[in-house]
Protein backbone atom coordinates (compact mmCIF):
# COMPACT_ATOMS: atom_id res chain seq x y z
CA UNK A 1 0.00 0.00 0.00
CA UNK A 2 1.48 3.72 -0.84
CA UNK A 3 0.63 6.84 0.91
CA UNK A 4 2.02 10.41 0.29
CA UNK A 5 2.11 13.57 2.12
CA UNK A 6 3.59 16.85 1.57
CA UNK A 7 4.73 18.87 4.44
CA UNK A 8 3.45 22.66 3.76
CA UNK A 9 6.53 24.08 5.53
CA UNK A 10 9.77 22.17 4.12
CA UNK A 11 7.46 20.91 0.59
CA UNK A 12 8.90 17.41 1.30
CA UNK A 13 6.84 15.49 -0.85
CA UNK A 14 7.36 11.25 0.34
CA UNK A 15 5.67 8.14 -0.76
CA UNK A 16 5.67 5.13 1.47
CA UNK A 17 5.42 1.49 1.23
CA UNK A 18 6.08 -1.44 2.54
CA UNK A 19 9.76 -2.02 2.92
CA UNK A 20 10.48 1.69 1.54
CA UNK A 21 9.89 5.12 1.35
CA UNK A 22 10.82 7.76 -1.02
CA UNK A 23 11.43 11.20 -0.64
CA UNK A 24 12.58 14.05 -2.71
CA UNK A 25 16.63 14.02 -2.47
CA UNK A 26 18.12 16.63 -0.42
CA UNK A 27 21.99 17.72 -0.17
CA UNK A 28 22.37 15.99 2.96
CA UNK A 29 22.32 12.31 0.78
CA UNK A 30 25.33 13.51 -1.58
CA UNK A 31 28.42 11.95 0.60
CA UNK A 32 26.80 8.78 0.81
CA UNK A 33 25.48 8.74 -2.62
CA UNK A 34 29.35 9.74 -3.80
CA UNK A 35 30.30 6.41 -2.10
CA UNK A 36 27.59 4.55 -3.22
CA UNK A 37 28.66 5.53 -6.92
CA UNK A 38 32.14 4.85 -6.51
CA UNK A 39 32.01 0.82 -6.25
CA UNK A 40 32.32 -0.65 -9.59
CA UNK A 41 29.72 -2.80 -8.95
CA UNK A 42 26.68 -0.60 -8.20
CA UNK A 43 28.13 1.74 -11.82
CA UNK A 44 28.92 -1.27 -13.61
CA UNK A 45 25.28 -0.88 -15.74
CA UNK A 46 25.10 2.86 -15.00
CA UNK A 47 27.05 4.90 -17.91
CA UNK A 48 28.21 8.73 -17.68
CA UNK A 49 28.18 8.34 -13.93
CA UNK A 50 30.77 10.81 -12.04
CA UNK A 51 31.48 10.20 -8.50
CA UNK A 52 33.62 12.72 -7.68
CA UNK A 53 31.78 14.91 -4.95
CA UNK A 54 32.45 18.22 -6.62
CA UNK A 55 30.31 16.77 -9.64
CA UNK A 56 28.24 14.77 -8.02
CA UNK A 57 27.37 18.24 -6.11
CA UNK A 58 26.74 20.62 -9.24
CA UNK A 59 24.54 17.36 -10.71
CA UNK A 60 22.40 17.73 -7.45
CA UNK A 61 22.01 21.40 -8.27
CA UNK A 62 21.11 20.89 -12.24
CA UNK A 63 18.74 18.75 -10.88
CA UNK A 64 17.41 20.95 -8.10
CA UNK A 65 16.28 23.80 -10.28
CA UNK A 66 15.72 21.48 -12.94
CA UNK A 67 11.94 21.43 -14.08
CA UNK A 68 12.16 18.55 -15.98
CA UNK A 69 13.32 16.08 -13.36
CA UNK A 70 12.40 14.56 -10.26
CA UNK A 71 14.36 12.80 -8.18
CA UNK A 72 14.03 10.95 -5.07
CA UNK A 73 15.86 9.28 -1.75
CA UNK A 74 15.03 5.51 -1.69
CA UNK A 75 14.98 5.25 2.26
CA UNK A 76 14.92 1.42 3.68
CA UNK A 77 12.77 0.40 6.73
CA UNK A 78 14.34 -0.95 9.46
CA UNK A 79 14.05 -0.71 12.92
CA UNK A 80 16.60 -0.59 15.93
CA UNK A 81 16.84 -1.62 19.20
CA UNK A 82 14.55 0.19 20.95
CA UNK A 83 12.07 -0.57 18.84
CA UNK A 84 11.78 3.04 16.77
CA UNK A 85 11.41 3.39 12.99
CA UNK A 86 14.40 3.94 11.62
CA UNK A 87 14.92 4.83 7.47
CA UNK A 88 18.22 4.29 5.66
CA UNK A 89 19.33 6.10 2.30
CA UNK A 90 20.09 3.12 -0.10
CA UNK A 91 19.92 4.66 -3.52
CA UNK A 92 18.00 6.82 -5.71
CA UNK A 93 15.37 6.58 -8.30
CA UNK A 94 14.05 9.44 -10.61
CA UNK A 95 12.13 10.49 -13.46
CA UNK A 96 14.25 12.35 -15.98
CA UNK A 97 13.34 14.50 -19.08
CA UNK A 98 9.77 14.92 -18.50
CA UNK A 99 8.57 16.25 -22.13
CA UNK A 100 7.25 20.15 -22.34
CA UNK A 101 3.43 18.58 -22.45
CA UNK A 102 4.42 16.54 -19.26
CA UNK A 103 2.86 13.35 -21.15
CA UNK A 104 6.13 11.32 -20.78
CA UNK A 105 9.30 10.88 -18.64
CA UNK A 106 12.30 8.39 -18.12
CA UNK A 107 12.87 6.26 -15.40
CA UNK A 108 15.92 5.52 -13.70
CA UNK A 109 17.17 3.92 -10.24
CA UNK A 110 19.86 3.01 -8.33
CA UNK A 111 20.32 0.53 -5.35
CA UNK A 112 23.81 1.49 -3.77
CA UNK A 113 23.59 -0.22 -0.78
CA UNK A 114 24.96 -3.84 -1.88
CA UNK A 115 24.14 -5.71 1.23
CA UNK A 116 20.20 -4.99 0.63
CA UNK A 117 20.30 -5.78 -2.87
CA UNK A 118 17.71 -8.73 -3.64
CA UNK A 119 15.12 -8.02 -0.77
CA UNK A 120 12.62 -6.16 -3.45
CA UNK A 121 13.74 -1.87 -2.53
CA UNK A 122 14.02 -1.67 -6.17
CA UNK A 123 10.97 -3.27 -7.10
CA UNK A 124 8.94 -1.25 -4.55
CA UNK A 125 10.58 1.73 -5.25
CA UNK A 126 9.60 1.83 -8.86
CA UNK A 127 6.02 0.78 -8.29
CA UNK A 128 5.67 4.01 -5.86
CA UNK A 129 7.30 5.92 -8.56
CA UNK A 130 4.77 4.49 -10.89
CA UNK A 131 2.09 5.56 -8.80
CA UNK A 132 3.64 9.29 -8.73
CA UNK A 133 4.32 9.31 -12.25
CA UNK A 134 0.97 8.37 -13.35
CA UNK A 135 -1.55 9.94 -10.77
CA UNK A 136 0.25 12.71 -9.57
CA UNK A 137 2.35 13.84 -12.63
CA UNK A 138 -0.76 12.31 -15.26
CA UNK A 139 2.04 10.76 -17.50
CA UNK A 140 0.79 8.81 -20.32
CA UNK A 141 4.11 6.79 -20.89
CA UNK A 142 7.18 6.12 -18.37
CA UNK A 143 10.49 4.83 -20.76
CA UNK A 144 13.60 3.11 -19.08
CA UNK A 145 16.94 2.64 -21.14
CA UNK A 146 19.25 -0.45 -20.10
CA UNK A 147 22.22 -1.95 -21.47
CA UNK A 148 21.28 -5.10 -23.18
CA UNK A 149 23.74 -7.17 -20.41
CA UNK A 150 21.96 -5.68 -17.69
CA UNK A 151 19.72 -9.10 -17.09
CA UNK A 152 18.83 -8.11 -13.27
CA UNK A 153 17.29 -4.55 -14.57
CA UNK A 154 15.48 -6.53 -17.72
CA UNK A 155 13.49 -8.71 -15.28
CA UNK A 156 12.81 -6.10 -13.13
CA UNK A 157 10.72 -3.95 -15.90
CA UNK A 158 9.09 -7.02 -17.27
CA UNK A 159 7.77 -7.95 -13.87
CA UNK A 160 6.46 -3.97 -13.70
CA UNK A 161 4.60 -4.24 -16.31
CA UNK A 162 7.23 -2.62 -18.96
CA UNK A 163 7.62 -3.43 -22.43
CA UNK A 164 10.37 -3.28 -24.98
CA UNK A 165 10.42 -1.12 -27.63
CA UNK A 166 11.52 -1.39 -31.24
CA UNK A 167 12.92 2.25 -30.74
CA UNK A 168 14.81 4.96 -28.95
CA UNK A 169 11.43 7.14 -27.63
CA UNK A 170 11.58 10.99 -28.40
CA UNK A 171 12.45 11.76 -24.64
CA UNK A 172 15.68 9.66 -24.53
CA UNK A 173 18.00 11.55 -25.79
CA UNK A 174 19.91 10.42 -28.90
CA UNK A 175 23.84 9.70 -28.17
CA UNK A 176 26.58 7.69 -27.98
CA UNK A 177 25.87 6.43 -24.77
CA UNK A 178 22.51 4.90 -26.65
CA UNK A 179 25.12 2.24 -27.93
CA UNK A 180 24.08 -0.82 -26.47
CA UNK A 181 21.22 0.08 -24.81
CA UNK A 182 17.44 -1.38 -25.16
CA UNK A 183 14.36 0.52 -24.38
CA UNK A 184 11.36 -0.27 -22.48
CA UNK A 185 7.97 1.55 -21.92
CA UNK A 186 5.36 1.10 -19.92
CA UNK A 187 1.41 3.63 -20.44
CA UNK A 188 -0.50 4.25 -18.20
CA UNK A 189 -3.81 3.01 -19.41
CA UNK A 190 -1.68 -0.85 -19.14
CA UNK A 191 -0.86 -0.03 -15.63
CA UNK A 192 -4.07 0.93 -14.66
CA UNK A 193 -5.24 -2.52 -16.01
CA UNK A 194 -2.35 -4.10 -13.92
CA UNK A 195 -3.28 -2.38 -10.76
CA UNK A 196 -6.79 -3.38 -11.27
CA UNK A 197 -5.33 -6.67 -11.74
CA UNK A 198 -3.38 -7.14 -8.34
CA UNK A 199 -6.53 -5.72 -6.75
CA UNK A 200 -9.09 -8.33 -8.01
CA UNK A 201 -5.89 -11.07 -7.04
CA UNK A 202 -5.50 -10.19 -3.75
CA UNK A 203 -9.52 -9.57 -2.80
CA UNK A 204 -9.57 -13.16 -4.23
CA UNK A 205 -6.68 -14.75 -2.08
CA UNK A 206 -8.30 -13.17 0.81
CA UNK A 207 -12.02 -14.70 -0.03
CA UNK A 208 -10.14 -17.70 -0.39
CA UNK A 209 -8.64 -17.19 2.61
CA UNK A 210 -11.39 -16.06 4.41
CA UNK A 211 -13.77 -19.32 2.84
CA UNK A 212 -10.90 -21.91 3.82
CA UNK A 213 -10.29 -20.64 7.69
CA UNK A 214 -14.26 -20.97 7.89
CA UNK A 215 -14.42 -24.65 6.64
CA UNK A 216 -11.67 -25.36 8.79
CA UNK A 217 -13.24 -24.34 11.58
CA UNK A 218 -16.42 -25.79 10.89
CA UNK A 219 -14.55 -29.06 10.41
CA UNK A 220 -12.92 -28.79 13.72
CA UNK A 221 -16.67 -27.91 15.47
CA UNK A 222 -18.58 -30.64 13.75
CA UNK A 223 -15.46 -33.75 14.14
CA UNK A 224 -16.09 -34.32 10.47
CA UNK A 225 -12.76 -33.82 7.98
CA UNK A 226 -12.89 -33.52 4.11
CA UNK A 227 -10.40 -35.19 1.82
CA UNK A 228 -9.50 -33.43 -1.02
CA UNK A 229 -10.48 -36.23 -4.13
Amino acid sequence: MQSSAIDNESRRYSLTGRVCTLEVFSESYLPILREYLSDPDVVRHVSSIDNRLEDILSWFKRQSSSGTDRVFAILRHSTVESGEPRRAFVGITALRTIDVRGTAAVSGTIIGAKRYWGEGIGYEAKLLQQGYAFETLALDWIYASIVDTNERSRRLLVRLGYERLPSRPDCIPCSGSNLGQVFYGLSRDKWIRLKETTVCTRSSLQSQCSSSQASEANQRSTGVQTIPG
